[in-house]
This record gives structure tokens, C-alpha cells and sequence, in this order.
């Protein structure tokens, strides 16, 4: 904590700055009081259980106990240092989420690696003789590096994250500033579902979201998309999508390719809120609309949600649709496309996928029961 929050106010001090100057001052601050509060959790919660007890006889071995170990304390000395530059020289790059999480977890690894063959060094073989048996020195090595490999990845992760949104933040607020200085009028414009491009090109309209293209590279893509068929009960209608970011819009941009229907393959443009954790695929043609709303995919999970679309099963007859809808990103393997079938090896997937939308992801309120059955419904209760 004491690292993500000296990262996340230099950063905001320096922003659009290739690479400044780290803050060793304030990290070193930072650093200090996490050893203190270290050796204040190691040294108290041993005394406590004598202290209720009323028994003081353990107290000399506690003591004792803490002297020979206090070269521990440079553990969380070292991560506090090492996570605060990786967060401000990682955090800062238009990187994939993947690439930062694999560099800061191999450079927290490496600077845990050495604060533990710092400590196994200055230790006593006979305190080290407690936790291992043999190779004492080279245990405490690799298990510090694999701790701080572990905690590197998490870090980076939700740091890299929270610095998407806190920028998406800054960008919205600079337009608005622009616009005001420009002497546009206060009132904001109608929202418009096509608006025209973007004031830059690797920004998208507000109406899109204002999303910055390097913040959206991560979504860029193949996925399969599955959702049930509206005409056939048990079949599973599945195609490709994919979603690129388009110069000429100025926004992330997606495509249906491969459907077994393919008169109704649908191209658009994607809509992403900022603060919601959902992103929306619009199609909009001749006065006619299709929403598609996702949860944002993150790293090896899908994107669930719900489709709001037009079907005509009785031919010319059209009637408003919806159904649970699911994008897995594509790796090695494209599953099964077109209309899956019950036999179909990849149908049991399919099921579960989509049967993993609601409520989480999506739910359908149904119109209220008639008072006479929520009666007999209480009374069966």
C-alpha cells in the first residue's frame, strides 16, 4: 500500500513524462515506516498471549528471538522500494496488462532474491537451522524470490488497472477544461449513437466513452461469441467477432464473421463507459439497433452479458429478442461454430457459459405475479 500510494502521486505529478526521476525520498519514507510497523507486528503479537496470560516468564525469549531475527525486516524494506519503481515505470507504459504483470512479477522476483540473500547471509546458522534442514541459505533464496514473484504479478495487476481508469479520469477532465476555455456552450451536446471523430486521433468521441487507445489494446482481437438461437429451442447460435481499433472512427470497432447465418452478420462500434465494468457493441443501420452489453474481458476470462436484438420467426413478423450472450477470446482452438447442437462435442461449454450470465452478469425481470397467486405462494411457504 505504502508503494502504490507514493506511485500513484508521483505519477500524477509527472504525467506525460518519458522517464522521471524516481522518487527515492519519498519511497525511502515509505519504506521506513512499513519496517517499523514490521517490527512492531513482530515483536508484539509474540508478547501479547503472556501478557493476558499474566505469565512474563517467556518475555527474555521473545526478545531474544526477535534480536536473531530482526534481519527480516529488510523483506518488507526491499518490497516497498522495488514495488513503488516498478508501479511508476510500468504502470506508466501503454504495455499490455499481460506484459506488465510478467515484468513486475520477474522484477519484484529478482529484488526479493536479493533482499533474501542479503538476510540469509546475516543471519546465524543456527536460526536458520529452525526452518530448513540443509541448503538453508539457497531455501531462503528461492522461497523470498517466489513470494515476491507472486506479489509482484498481483500488484502490478490491480495497479496497472487502477491507473487505466485514474487516466481515462484525467483525459475526460482535460477535454472538458479544453472545451470550457474554448468558450463552448455549458450544456453538453445531446448524446449522439455515430457521432463524428474524435478531437485525436487515439481518443474516442465522449460519446463512445472518451476511451484512449492504449488503454483499450488489451480488448483488441479474435473471440468466439455463443448465445442460444431464437428460432430453434436447445441450439447454440456461435460465430467469431472480432474487434480492432479503427483510424477513420477514432474507436474500438467490432465485426461478426462466420456466421452459419451470415445475412446477419452485424458490424459496429464499441461503446465503453467509463467507470462501468461493462462495454457495449452497437450496431445501428437504417433507423434499426442491436446492443450487445458485456462485462469488460479481462486476462483468460470471458465476456458475459445480455443481447437486446429484433427476430422474426414468423417470417416478416419482427418481435423484440434477448438472450444471454457470451465472448471467449480465441487461443490455440476455435471451438465449434454455426448452429451447435446437443451432440455436438462443444456443446456442454457452450451451456455452461451461458448459463453462468445471470445473475452476475445479467438477469430478466418477468412482470409481477397476480396477488391471488403470491398468496398461495406465501402460504405454501
Amino acid at each position: 500500500m505504502g508503494a502504490v500510494v507514493v506511485a500513484q502521486r508521483f505519477m500524477e505529478r509527472h504525467e506525460g513524462e518519458t522517464f522521471p526521476y524516481p522518487p527515492i525520498a519519498e519511497l525511502t519514507a515509505a519504506a521506513l515506516i512499513v519496517a517499523g510497523l514490521s517490527v512492531a507486528l513482530r515483536i508484539g503479537i509474540p508478547i501479547i498471549p503472556p501478557l493476558l496470560l499474566g505469565d512474563g516468564s517467556d518475555l527474555p525469549g521473545i526478545f531474544t528471538q526477535f534480536r536473531e531475527r530482526l534481519p527480516g525486516v529488510i523483506i518488507p524494506f526491499v518490497c516497498t522500494i522495488s514495488l513503488g519503481l516498478l508501479c511508476i515505470y510500468l504502470g506508466a507504459r501503454a504495455w499490455s496488462q499481460l506484459r506488465v504483470v510478467a515484468f513486475g512479477a520477474l522484477g519484484n522476483g529478482l529484488a526479493f532474491m536479493a533482499g533474501g540473500l542479503l538476510v540469509a547471509w546475516m543471519l546465524d546458522d543456527q536460526v536458520l537451522g529452525q526452518f530448513y534442514a540443509d541448503h538453508a541459505r539457497l531455501r531462503v533464496v528461492l522461497t523470498t524470490g517466489l513470494t515476491g514473484f507472486v506479489i509482484g504479478a498481483m500488484v502490478l495487476l490491480a495497479f496497472k488497472r487502477s491507473e487505466r481508469a485514474r487516466r481515462d479520469d484525467a483525459e475526460h477532465a482535460a477535454e472538458s477544461a479544453r472545451a470550457g476555455i474554448a468558450g463552448l456552450v455549458a450544456v453538453p451536446a445531446p448524446e449522439e449513437l455515430d457521432p463524428a471523430a474524435a478531437p485525436r486521433a487515439d481518443v474516442a468521441a465522449r460519446n463512445y466513452g472518451g476511451y484512449m487507445r492504449a488503454n483499450v489494446a488489451h480488448l483488441e482481437g479474435r473471440y468466439v461469441c455463443f448465445r442460444p438461437a431464437f428460432t430453434a429451442a436447445g441450439v447454440i447460435s456461435a460465430y467469431l467477432v472480432e474487434m480492432r481499433w479503427d483510424d477513420a472512427a477514432s474507436c474500438l470497432m467490432f465485426e461478426e464473421k462466420d456466421r452459419a447465418d451470415a445475412g446477419h452478420a452485424q458490424r459496429g462500434r464499441v461503446y465503453i463507459p467509463d467507470g462501468r465494468p461493462f462495454i457495449s457493441l452497437v450496431t445501428v443501420e437504417g433507423g434499426a439497433i442491436r446492443l450487445v452489453t458485456v462485462s469488460r474481458p479481462e486476462p483468460g476470462e470471458s465476456a458475459r452479458g445480455l443481447i437486446m436484438t429484433l427476430s422474426n420467426p414468423g417470417g416478416m413478423n419482427f418481435t423484440p429478442a434477448s438472450a444471454p450472450i457470451v465472448l471467449t477470446r480465441v487461443t490455440d482452438k476455435i471451438p465449434q461454430l454455426g448452429f451447435v447442437r446437443s451432440d455436438a462435442p462443444d456443446y456442454d461449454f457452450y451451456r455452461r457459459e451461458l448459463e453462468a450470465v445471470a445473475p452476475a452478469f445479467g438477469f430478466f425481470a418477468t412482470a409481477p405475479r397476480p396477488a391471488a397467486e403470491l398468496r398461495l405462494v406465501t402460504a405454501a411457504e
